[in-house]
């Protein structure tokens, strides 16, 4: 099951292509490494002048040994953006 939270528009002055890359290496993360029946949630919302962008599932997680290159792609998209 995959969840969208976005409870107001939000506008987001950054690179479009980056951020969907960033939003879509997560997402293909969770496809491909969460068991079917675990529940995908993507949201955003405004935090002041920043935008918080979220993509969680409830799988049993990365294992600590591949938690530092697990999402090496994403991470460095983000960084980009200054989150």
């Amino acid at each position: 099951m995959i969840n969208v939270d976005i409870p107001a528009p939000v506008e987001v002055s950054a690179d479009p292509d980056r951020v969907l890359q960033a939003v879509s290496s997560l997402v293909t993360n969770v496809l491909t490494h969460t068991p079917a029946s675990a529940a995908l949630s993507l949201g955003a919302e405004t935090d002041g002048e920043a935008v918080i962008i979220r993509v969680a599932d409830r799988g049993p997680g990365i294992p600590d040994d591949h938690l530092g290159r697990g999402r090496a792609i994403a991470k460095s998209l983000v960084e980009a953006h200054s989150g």
